[in-house]
């Protein structure tokens, strides 16, 4: 399939396409909130099988294990007569993802790896455009977790090269309740919608960093700066200077 790159976000959402890196907990609740709230095209990546204990959310049955997440969600989506959903089971640094980021008007990355969110980052940096990090805390520690917003417009936004360490060994995938994952996905996909139609947008361009406590159900929004000399958008700006 040819995929065609827009440089203006649309107000109708069903000409909105988003695509989501990770198909699992929180990427799978993703897809189906974003369906159901009309965006048009979804897309998404995650070379991962359905494993038992992906079977405590609603995006996943016994009969799914061993199939390709994205695979499974696909059958699930189809349900969603108003929105389209396009697959791909291989991790974000495989070069076929590319064409998906590009047809974007939005990026969201659910990854499970430092690694993964990092080469997402690169590629909507690389391609121009705006983008979103939803990550759970490992529930072990505490419940909530991080939503990241980078827009365009936003010259002085972290994108999560500037914060992220690279080495960091984080996979929360054992540890992750449902409610949690599925709590964010909200938050997240009501975020997505209020960027893709640009409406209740102020907030986003003042704040990029959203820390999400389910303990409190507190939600602390946060302004972190471009740090200098970040690999990712640091390379950015520098080409830009050029």
């Amino acid at each position: 399939m040819t995929y065609t790159s827009r440089k203006t976000i649309p107000y109708d959402l069903r000409e909105a396409r988003v695509h989501t890196v990770g198909a699992g907990r929180a990427g799978g609740a993703l897809n189906f909130f974003l369906a159901g709230a009309g965006v048009g095209a979804l897309s998404s990546n995650d070379p991962q099988a359905v494993e038992p204990d992906n079977l405590n959310t609603f995006a996943f049955s016994s009969a799914d294990i061993g199939a390709k997440k994205v695979k499974a969600l696909k059958h699930r989506m189809a349900l969603r007569e108003n929105s389209t959903f396009r697959w791909l089971a291989l991790p974000i640094q495989a070069d076929e993802v590319d064409a998906f980021i590009q047809a974007a008007d939005l990026v969201i990355c659910c990854a499970n790896t430092v690694p993964g969110r990092l080469v997402t980052e690169e590629k909507a940096i690389r391609y121009g455009k705006p983008m979103m990090q939803v990550a759970a805390f490992d529930g072990r520690d505490c419940l909530g977790g991080l939503i990241s917003v980078r827009l365009l417009e936003n010259s002085w936004s972290a994108c999560a090269g500037c914060y992220l360490d690279p080495n960091r060994n984080w996979s929360p995938a054992g540890t992750l309740l449902s409610t949690v994952t599925s709590a964010l996905a909200a938050l997240a996909a009501n975020m997505a919608v209020a960027i893709l139609s640009g409406v209740h947008t102020q907030v986003f361009r003042e704040k990029n960093l959203f820390y999400v406590d389910l303990e409190t159900y507190a939600i602390e929004a946060l302004a972190v700066q471009k740090r200098d000399g970040c690999p990712l958008c640091g390379k950015s700006t520098e080409m830009s200077n050029d």
